[in-house]
């Protein structure tokens, strides 16, 4: 369930590079409308960590912040992305816990979520896992 004591993670392009210090706190899967808007999917899949843990080590001045106000409770969420490839980098709410995407960490996606907040949002498809069949080398041809 929990990562190495120091993780590494990077965006597509390669541009910027984080560094999170300690073990995340819980790697958990949201469906609010914002996490599907911003990643283009029904849901996102994050390792939660607790404030100051991420420093970005590469790209700093390619990385954006853009506020978000939360759909349910209007609070702030500084969403970080590559200014380059516009890969999700991490995510901070109010009190300072900040969500890596976890496909940019090696291996993250490994991890069950232990939880999965916001499934109102997730289309029928979605639910209960049925994403349709697998195909291990992309769409047949």
């Amino acid at each position: 369930m929990a990562s190495s004591k120091v993780t590494h993670g990077k965006c597509l392009c390669g541009t910027v590079e984080i560094r999170a210090e300690g073990d995340f706190k819980a790697c958990v899967a949201c469906s609010c409308k914002n996490c599907q808007i911003c990643s283009g999917s029904a849901f996102t899949v994050n390792l939660a960590y607790q404030k100051g843990s991420i420093t970005v080590t590469k790209g700093l001045d390619d990385l954006k912040k853009y506020e978000d106000k939360a759909t349910d409770s209007g609070k702030s969420v500084w969403r970080r992305f590559c200014g380059r490839c516009g890969s999700g980098i991490y995510s901070e709410i109010e009190d300072g816990t900040c969500f890596v995407k976890a496909p940019i960490v090696e291996g993250a996606l490994d991890n069950q979520p232990v939880a999965h907040i916001f499934t109102r949002n997730l289309p029928g498809w979605a639910k209960d896992s049925k994403t349709g069949n697998q195909v291990e080398n992309g769409p047949p041809s």
